[in-house]
């Protein structure tokens, strides 16, 4: 009423009945003398704002459902997909494939897991070669061994052989 200069600063609302619909009586006084009816319809008020409700519940649903899948994709970007690559790398490990290496992975706390990651491999294969030479001297070592009992063997038969040629003689 304030930002309208031609009504009295007389305004009523009441309660009230139009075509056995309820409505809202709104009635302003001009200055003039004469009245200002307004009639709102309460029906097609409680319509209106269920239907407003449903758009405000129906918006809220799309904007939970689009977080959800922006949450969803980057938590694949950063974490799914580089914890899949790490699985993937931990298989090659099972089968003794010590040719690995992840790369570069976006997020610090990935970046240093891969990083430790290639460091492990690195040292594993490592160990590997090490041990496997440490094996195969072992190997040489004893196969040397082998060799030198099967010559000192070699020998003895000859002394028995010898041994025995001259006790048949000596008979």
């Amino acid at each position: 009423i304030e930002n309208m200069p031609i009504f009295k600063e007389e305004a009523t609302i009441r309660n009230g009945a139009f075509k056995d619909e309820s409505i809202k009586e709104l009635t302003l006084k001009s200055k003039s003398g004469d009245n200002l009816w307004m009639g709102v319809s309460i029906k097609l008020f409680k319509r209106n704002m269920i239907i407003a409700v449903i758009f405000l519940i129906e918006g809220i649903l799309v904007l939970f459902g689009a977080a959800g899948l922006i949450v969803f994709l980057i938590s694949n970007y950063f974490v799914i997909g580089p914890l899949e690559t790490i699985k993937e790398a931990f298989d090659k490990l099972q089968k003794n494939n010590y040719d690995i290496n992840l790369g570069q992975v976006s997020g610090i706390e990935m970046r240093e897991v891969f990083k430790s990651f290639n460091q492990m491999v690195e040292e594993l294969k490592l160990s590997q070669e090490k041990l496997s030479k440490s094996n195969w001297s072992q190997v040489k070592k004893l196969e040397d061994k082998i060799k030198e009992l099967e010559g000192e063997i070699h020998e003895a038969e000859k002394a028995r052989n010898n041994l025995e040629n001259k006790l048949k003689e000596y008979m």
